[in-house]
């Protein structure tokens, strides 16, 4: 089932032809002389060993294969497998599952792999070299690789080439990932399964398969076995492989027939593909790694290098480089091997500008920023690291650490550039610091401590964009310390009085990218000082006039123009002074010679009678306090029973029990008002001797409509009071009463309004 599933969801990978393999066309002695090796440089072939499956049916588990018409990538050759030799032609779909209970595993292999082997498959022989190398081709293929499964990385079948001197006992495995000591497995070649299962040697791994030329899940690409040999020495191989742990999931290795040949290994091909190319500008050597020959010859794709007879060639240009070593037997050992360049990196030197001013020695460079224009935008090329000389960059050593804030006089630094195949150039960087520009002044209108805002920043900034069309925006300061380190950006209106030399510092922006630093005067072309506004009074409209006067020194008259308005309205006037009669607000402008302009307001009010809105009578220990409230639009004065006496104050003391008059007037005098008002009181002793003095007794500040009784504290009335008699003189029924404390009563509309005793004193 789980082989059925995998098929349909890949079902483009489709091999309709398998593989056929045959167990009784040679004997292992022809497998191994006439298949695996023929050559007449490798004699004395000798098969010594063979163990394999011994099946009641007589299944073999070796022999012939040929994969003709079919996508393999071996036409035909020899097949060790750990389960029947007929199994490998079965459709992928099936599972591999060969075994027997006396099938053996090898001793050996578990050694050397350290694995726990079942069903191994093992041939042996003896050969004599007449070459200083040979080598053969194969591939590895098993049940073991499962698409999308992790137990590709914790399970795998074995297999190894082992090889030593027919004399000597130690063995070297041949079949091991290229330029390391690890054996093929497919738990050390495959891809990228998952998190817990990432590539290794994914670039040795060919595919996995779902229905393919054998019955295998997956396989390795074709390898080379490569061996140093001494020529005339006796050496024995043992070709074996076994499952691991069980006796399931079966595997196989295909050696090709007639790759075990003299051999003049080059190493592997160097390609792009594999990311392991030549970087554009280098050389290699090659040199072949296991022979040597009488006669040497080099050849790059196909040609002949008729000047290259030594046994080691420099490659400096791609293509398909080869070898012939021919021995004195006549014997010739081959080696081929492609070589691929990357492209060339195309970078370019950059220049890096840093704003400053003319005594500026260090300033701050952003040096990623200059990737920008090393690089070239259709390459993937980045600039990782950066140095302050070229040696530094080229032995990789003294890197600046922070790049983006490198502090730095004018100079000249290095930049890496990296192609992501481990290739590399190293790019020019000149690092220039700006001096400043001056701009034209900007001028402004301002008086002697006039305490204004006069620069603002609206105004200032259009100014500049008509200096400096290229930039995109400004940032203004006070001074240079300040633009050099960003701080404290002017950002709202400023006066001139804050400037310390005339002068503002701008940095001039593209974007984020600095243009550089600028200073611009700020000019000021003065203005006329006038004295503050006016708030001015009108009596009567049309009937008088005011003089509005712009308070300029009369001296300075000539320098300046005058215009006048009146809500707003331009008047006819010119002069520095004008009469008015109307109320309302009037301006006027005056223009020095640099077109400043200076103004004064005044606010000319029709006075208002004020308007009384109330009297508070205070009664104090020592008399009675009024005090005037009033409303009005001017000045006003106040009086107290004399009008040809006022004071500014709207308070008066000690004032007297009884009816008064108020008088109020604006300090013009143009209107003035009055009101009568009454403090009541009265006398708390009269002394009726007919001394003139105090000889009667009566109550004050009230005129009409009311009584006054007077009694004993017993409640005996004496006498009753009115506005007709307004006065007792201590009698009743025309006899002197004694002397002693009396009651009063006063009374209005009626009722009792207010209650008191005084003395009577003789």
């Amino acid at each position: 089932m789980r082989k059925l599933i995998l098929l349909l969801f890949l079902p483009a990978l489709s091999f309709s032809q398998s593989i056929q393999v045959d167990q009784d066309r040679y004997t292992a002695q022809e497998l191994i002389e006439e298949v695996l090796i023929q050559s007449d440089c490798i004699t004395d072939v000798v098969v010594t060993n063979v163990s394999g499956a011994n099946f009641t049916d007589g299944s073999k588990s070796f022999g012939y294969f040929d994969a003709s018409g079919t996508e393999f990538p071996i036409s035909n050759g020899l097949v060790l497998s750990t389960g029947k030799l007929n199994t490998i032609s079965e459709p992928t779909s099936n599972l591999a599952n060969d075994f027997h209970s006396s099938w053996e595993g090898d001793s050996q292999l578990e050694e050397e792999l350290n694995i726990d082997s079942y069903n191994a498959t093992i041939i042996e022989f003896d050969f004599v070299p007449n070459v200083a190398g040979i080598s053969f081709r194969y591939l590895f293929a098993s049940e073991e690789y499962q698409f999308d499964n992790s137990v590709t990385c914790k399970f795998s079948d074995a297999f190894a080439f082992f090889i030593r001197k027919a004399d000597e006992t130690t063995y070297e495995n041949l079949a091991v990932v290229p330029g390391t000591q690890t054996p093929i497995l497919n738990t050390t070649v495959h891809p990228y399964i998952s998190d817990n299962c990432p590539a290794v040697n994914e670039a040795y791994f060919d595919r996995f398969n779902f229905d393919a030329e054998t019955i295998f899940d997956g396989q390795t690409k074709v390898l080379n076995a490569l061996a140093a040999v001494i020529p005339g020495e006796t050496y024995h191989v043992k070709l074996v492989i076994a499952d691991d742990l069980n006796d399931k999931y079966d595997s196989a290795v295909f050696l090709e027939a007639g790759s075990f040949q003299s051999s003049a290994d080059l190493g592997p091909d160097r390609l792009v593909q594999n990311n392991d190319a030549i970087c554009y500008g280098e050389s290699i050597i090659l040199k072949p790694a296991t022979a040597t020959g009488d006669q040497v010859e080099w050849y790059r794709n196909g040609v002949l290098l008729q000047d290259e007879k030594g046994d080691q060639l420099l490659v400096t240009t791609p293509g398909e480089y080869s070898i012939e070593l021919t021995s004195t037997e006549g014997c010739i050992a081959q080696g081929n091997v492609i070589i691929e360049y990357y492209p060339q990196i195309d970078y370019s030197p950059a220049e890096l500008v840093a704003c400053g001013f003319s005594d500026t020695d260090i300033a701050s460079f952003n040096l990623p920023e200059s990737a920008s224009q090393i690089l070239n935008p259709s390459q993937r090329t980045v600039v990782e690291e950066f140095f302050i000389n070229r040696s530094d960059a080229e032995n990789g050593v003294n890197q600046i650490i922070d790049s983006e804030n490198y502090n730095s006089a004018e100079a000249t630094v290095y930049g890496t550039v990296h192609d992501g195949f481990g290739c590399s150039e190293i790019a020019e960087i000149n690092l220039t610091i700006t001096s400043e520009t001056i701009l034209n002044a900007f001028s402004i209108c301002s008086g002697e401590g006039s305490g204004g805002k006069e620069i603002e920043i609206n105004k200032l900034r259009d100014y500049l964009f008509q200096q400096n069309n290229s930039a995109s925006d400004f940032q203004i300061y006070l001074s240079k310390e300040n633009a050099l380190s960003e701080d404290s950006e002017i950002l709202t209106d400023i006066s001139f009085s804050e400037l310390e030399q005339g002068e503002l510092y701008v940095k001039i922006l593209d974007q984020e990218a600095c243009l550089g630093f600028a200073v611009l005067p700020i000019q000021n072309a003065g203005a006329a000082e006038l004295p503050e506004d006016l708030v001015l009074s009108l009596c009567n409209a049309n009937q008088e006039e005011l003089l509005l006067d712009s308070g300029l020194d009369s001296n300075a008259l000539e320098d300046f123009t005058f215009q006048w308005f009146y809500e707003e309205e331009l008047l006819p006037q010119s002069s520095s002074k004008i009469c008015v009669s109307q109320p309302g607000n009037y301006r006027v402008e005056v223009t020095n010679q640099n077109s400043c302009v200076s103004s004064r307001n005044f606010e000319v009010n029709l006075i208002e009678t004020a308007t009384i809105q109330e009297v508070e009578i205070k009664n104090l220990a020592n008399g009675y306090e009024v005090e005037i409230d009033i409303t009005g639009n001017a000045t006003y004065e106040y009086s107290l029973d004399d009008p040809g006496q006022f004071q500014p104050s709207s308070i008066f003391s000690n004032v007297s029990p009884g009816i008064h008059t108020i008088y109020v007037r604006d300090t013009k005098g143009c209107n003035m008002i009055s009101k009568e008002i009454s403090i009541f009181g009265y006398d708390h002793f009269f002394t009726p001797n007919g001394d003139g003095i105090n000889d009667t007794w009566t109550v004050h500040g009230i005129a009409t409509d009311y009584t006054v009784q007077i009694y004993s504290r017993y409640g005996k009335l004496y006498t009753v009071l009115d506005p007709k008699n307004t006065r007792w003189n201590g009698k009743f029924e025309n006899v002197d009463l004694p002397a002693g404390e009396y009651w009063f009563s006063l009374i209005q509309n009626g009722e009792v309004g207010l209650t008191g005793h005084f003395s009577l004193i003789r």
